[in-house]
């Protein structure tokens, strides 16, 4: 029987920071074929199906399987570069295959990666951070795994959630509670473009905690 190939997972370097630092990372993705209005729901936790009418007529509901499943592990994609190696791939090598280091971005968050200088933008040596797309597996230092799902609106979200969200503009200073969703508001709205999925709007997620 052929092994389920294990899939990856797009971290920005605040969520990568949040994991490193906590051990833990919470992700709200909105669902796609969500309900857009008012209705009725149901979550089903044991099949991860979430469910949703938007008329009082059962044949007119909508199932929606959860992507996620706990025990599900991922390997995870960050912003990275390799900025050494011990000397040029021979013929038919490739710069895998000789001793070289990699450096990630959420490490330093310098604006290039080898101890470069802000200004060195013109050189043609400098070396860029590649972006989390382009990590191959062999890159990645970091494997998740989930170790529960939810099925929630985003504006139901706890302080707890917020702090473990990976927000890149929530400073350590913020413990007022209607200032901390102003800041997921503002981080949530910059994410995210289209108008049903906006922070006013209210999506409709699935809540990911990762481990």
């Amino acid at each position: 029987m052929t092994a389920t190939k294990m899939k990856s997972l797009c971290l920005t370097g605040p969520e990568v920071r949040t994991l490193l630092k906590t051990g833990k990372l919470v992700q709200f993705v909105v669902m796609e074929d969500g309900p857009t209005g008012p209705c009725r729901v149901q979550w089903d936790q044991d099949a991860l199906e979430f469910s949703h009418w938007d008329t009082g007529y059962e044949e007119d509901g909508v199932t929606v399987a959860c992507p996620f499943a706990p025990g599900e592990r991922r390997w995870v994609r960050e912003a990275w570069a390799i900025v050494w190696t011990k000397h040029e791939p021979d013929e038919g090598q490739t710069i895998w295959d000789v001793p070289h280091r990699i450096e990630y971005k959420a490490d330093s968050d310098a604006k290039y990666p080898g101890n470069w200088p802000d200004d060195c933008g013109d050189d043609e040596e400098c070396p860029r951070w590649q972006s989390p797309m382009h990590m191959p597996r062999r890159a990645s230092r970091l494997t998740v795994e989930v170790v529960a799902v939810e099925a929630m609106q985003i504006q139901e979200a706890s302080e707890t959630d917020v702090r473990q969200m990976g927000l890149a503009i929530l400073p350590e200073t913020v413990h007022d509670r209607p200032e901390l969703w102003a800041v997921l508001g503002e981080s949530w709205d910059a994410a995210h473009a289209k108008p049903e999925e906006k922070w006013d709007a209210n999506p409709w997620c699935w809540k990911v905690t990762h481990d």
